[in-house]
């Protein structure tokens, strides 16, 4: 009798933890759900999905040598995450980032990041310990059009965006990466 309810109690148990597992993840996705909900209530647009980026200087807060001109054509191809620190699906996916994306050798990756130096302490320390570029300019998310976050854009060296949108995981980046860094010029928008 003891050992079937040890087996019993091994099962109740599996089932709660994957329960509560299973809870936790749906509260991230009604999170998630009411931030949208709630930005479109304040008349906050949509992402625009443009086709080219502007012309623009981009220096990594990290490192102050790291200048990013993008004039004509780019060195490499780029990666675009935007985030923001008020942002609660930034803040699960911003500790998947890692210095893993800095070993695609034709892709430059800079984050973005929207916010004042002290709300983007954690963002900037991360990045920092990862050796990831970072740069925090408020202005450029109204030059791509990125309204809500967290948003990423991978731009090929010709300044055409092949692929954007909202990242649910960093699994989403490193499949974007993956895809675009050996892919040809088929535009994949959207």
């Amino acid at each position: 009798m003891g050992t079937t309810w040890n087996i019993l109690i091994i099962v109740l148990f599996i089932i709660v933890f994957s329960l509560v597992i299973l809870n936790i993840r749906m509260l991230k996705l009604i999170g998630r759900y009411i931030q949208f909900v709630e930005s479109m209530k304040m008349g906050i647009p949509r992402n625009k999905q443009i086709e080219k980026i502007p012309n623009m200087v981009l220096q990594s807060d990290l490192n102050k040598e790291v200048t990013l001109n993008i004039d004509n054509n780019l060195e490499k191809d780029l990666l675009l995450i935007f985030i923001s620190p008020n942002c609660s699906a930034c803040k699960s996916l911003y500790p998947d980032l890692k210095n893993d994306l800095n070993g695609y050798k034709d892709v430059f990756t800079m984050i973005v990041s929207r916010g004042e130096s002290e709300e983007n302490q954690k963002y900037y320390d991360h990045f920092k310990n990862e050796g990831l570029n970072y740069v925090s300019d408020k202005n450029l998310f109204d030059k791509m059009g990125v309204y809500s976050f967290p948003y990423a854009m991978y731009v090929k060296k010709d300044k055409k965006i092949l692929a954007q949108g909202h990242p649910g995981d960093s699994s989403f980046i490193y499949k974007m990466v993956e895809k675009n860094s050996a892919q040809s010029e088929k535009q994949l928008i959207g």
